[in-house]
C-alpha cells in the first residue's frame, strides 16, 4: 500500500479502530497461498520451482504441501521469513496418492504461524510432521488457532511446540498418530484459561517416551464424542492444569484405552473422568490424579498412584458400574473414597499382597461403601493371601461406613493411626 493511500485513509478522519482494521485488511491483501509442485528439497531453496506461483512463502502467506504423489517426498524447513510475530498464515500437510509428504523441521530453525483468528497447522492424511528441534509457535491465543492432527503424523524428537490456543488430534473416518520420544508440545500458559487438548473421534494414537513432554495448562479430551483411541505412556511427561480429563464417554460410541508403563501422568489439579467407554491400564511409572470418577475399569499391575482429594468408583446411575482393580503397585488416596455411595454400582478389588494408604492429613477421611441406593463392593485380597490397608490420619477423625447396600469380603488387614476411629454399618 503506497504513503499516498494512507494520506487518504488519515485525511478522511476515520476513527482510530477502523482505520486500524482497514489498515490490517489492506495489508492483508499482498498475503498469497504457496503450494508446493516437486519433489523432496529445501523449503528456501531457490535453485528450483518447488512454488506455485514461483517464489518463497513470506509472513502471513498460506502453504500448502499437499501435492498428491506416489512416491514419498520431504521437505526440508529453513527459512528466516518467520523467525516472529509476521508468521504463516495456515500450513498444511498432506498426500492424497499413496506417497508420504514430510515437513522435516530441525535445531536453529524458528516457526510462527497463525498470527490471525483462524490461522492454523494442519497435519492430514498422507502427511507427516518431523520435528527433531528446533521452535515452531503460535501465539494467538483462540479458538480456531493452533494444531490440528486431523490424519497422518506428528512426530518429535526435539525441539519446542507451543500452541497459545488449543491442539485438536483426530476427525471422523481418519487415523492420526501422535509420537513424541522427545522435546516438548506445550499448549497454553500454565495458569491460565487457554491451552487444551481435544481428542474427540475418529481413530488416535498417542506414543509417549524418553525424555518427551506434553503440557496443556487447561483440560484434555480423549474420545468423549466416539472414534477409538489409544495412549501408550513408557516414558516421558503428560501433564495438565485445570479443569477436567476425560477419558471415553457415556453413550457407548467408540472408546479410549490408556495403557502406563513409565513414565509420569500428572494431572493433580483436574477431575479425571474414566468414562463407561474408558480403561485405564497401569503397569508402571507414576500417576497422579486430583478428583477421579470412575465409571469405566482403572486395572493397577504396578508403578504408583496417587489420587490426592476424593476416589469415586461407580458414582452416580447415570455413571454407569466403575471397576477399580488394585493389583499391584503401590497407591495413596489423601481424602475421601465412595464406591457406588451415590446410587451408582461401583467395585474395588485389591489383590493379595497389595498395599494401599488412605490419609486424611487436611481433613477427615472417609470411606463410604454403599449408600443412596448405590451398590458397592469392597472385595479385599483372594486365595493367595490378604491385602493390607494403612488408614493415617494423626491429627483427624477417620470413618469407614457400608451402607444398606455396601458389601466388604475377603482376607484383608487394616492398621489404624488416628485421631479418632469409627467403623460403621448402615
Amino acid at each position: 500500500m503506497s504513503n499516498t493511500s494512507v494520506q487518504r485513509v488519515m485525511s478522511g478522519r476515520l476513527p482510530i479502530p477502523w482505520m486500524a482494521l482497514w489498515l490490517a485488511s489492506a495489508m492483508s491483501l499482498d498475503a498469497a497461498t504457496y503450494t508446493w509442485t516437486r519433489g523432496s528439497a529445501a523449503w528456501d531453496d531457490t535453485t528450483t520451482a518447488n512454488w506455485s506461483p514461483a517464489g518463497i512463502p513470506v509472513g502471513q502467506d498460506t502453504v500448502n504441501l499437499t501435492l498428491a504423489t506416489n512416491n514419498d517426498l520431504t521437505v526440508t524447513f529453513a527459512s528466516t521469513n518467520f523467525a516472529d510475530t509476521n508468521g504463516l498464515y495456515q500450513l498444511s500437510i498432506a498426500n492424497a496418492g499413496t506417497g508420504r509428504t514430510t515437513l522435516s523441521i530441525g535445531a536453529g530453525q524458528t516457526m510462527t504461524y497463525g498470527p490471525q483468528y483462524d490461522g492454523y497447522v494442519l497435519i492430514d492424511n498422507g502427511g507427516i510432521y518431523d520435528q527433531t528441534g528446533g521452535t515452531v509457535t503460535n501465539n494467538s491465543g483462540v479458538w480456531n488457532s493452533g494444531l490440528r492432527i486431523y490424519g497422518g503424523r506428528y512426530q518429535m524428537s526435539g525441539g519446542t511446540h507451543y500452541t497459545r490456543s488449543h491442539a485438536f488430534m483426530g476427525a471422523a473416518g481418519k487415523t492420526a498418530v501422535l509420537e513424541m520420544t522427545g522435546g516438548a508440545l506445550i499448549g497454553g500458559i500454565w495458569g491460565s484459561g487457554d491451552g487444551s487438548f481435544y481428542e474427540s473421534i475418529g481413530d488416535t494414537t498417542l506414543k509417549l517416551s524418553g525424555s518427551a513432554l506434553i503440557q496443556f495448562a487447561r483440560e484434555i479430551f480423549v474420545g468423549d464424542a466416539g472414534g477409538t483411541h489409544r495412549w501408550n505412556i513408557d516414558g516421558g511427561t503428560i501433564r495438565a492444569g485445570y479443569n477436567i480429563v476425560q477419558f471415553g464417554n457415556t453413550n457407548g460410541a467408540g472408546w479410549a484405552v490408556v495403557t502406563q508403563t513409565a513414565g509420569v501422568v500428572d494431572f493433580p489439579g483436574m477431575w479425571v473422568l474414566i468414562k463407561p467407554t474408558g480403561r485405564v491400564l497401569m503397569t508402571g511409572g507414576l500417576c497422579r490424579y486430583g478428583n477421579t470418577d470412575i465409571s469405566g475399569e482403572f486395572t493397577q499391575t504396578g508403578g504408583t498412584f496417587t489420587n490426592i482429594y476424593t476416589l469415586y468408583v461407580g458414582n452416580t446411575p447415570a455413571s454407569g458400574a466403575g471397576v477399580l482393580n488394585w493389583l499391584g503397585g503401590s497407591g495413596t488416596v489423601c481424602y475421601d473414597l465412595r464406591i457406588g455411595a451415590n446410587g451408582g454400582t461401583g467395585t474395588v478389588n485389591q489383590g493379595a499382597g497389595t498395599y494401599r494408604e488412605f490419609q486424611g492429613y487436611s481433613g477427615q477421611f472417609h470411606a463410604l461403601i454403599g449408600g443412596a441406593n448405590g451398590m458397592g463392593t469392597y472385595n479385599l485380597g483372594d486365595t493367595n493371601g490378604p491385602a493390607t490397608n494403612f488408614f493415617y490420619s494423626p491429627s483427624w477423625s477417620f470413618y469407614v461406613t457400608v451402607g444398606k447396600t455396601g458389601t466388604v469380603r475377603g482376607c484383608g488387614r487394616f492398621d489404624v493411626l488416628s485421631y479418632f476411629w469409627q467403623a460403621a454399618l448402615d
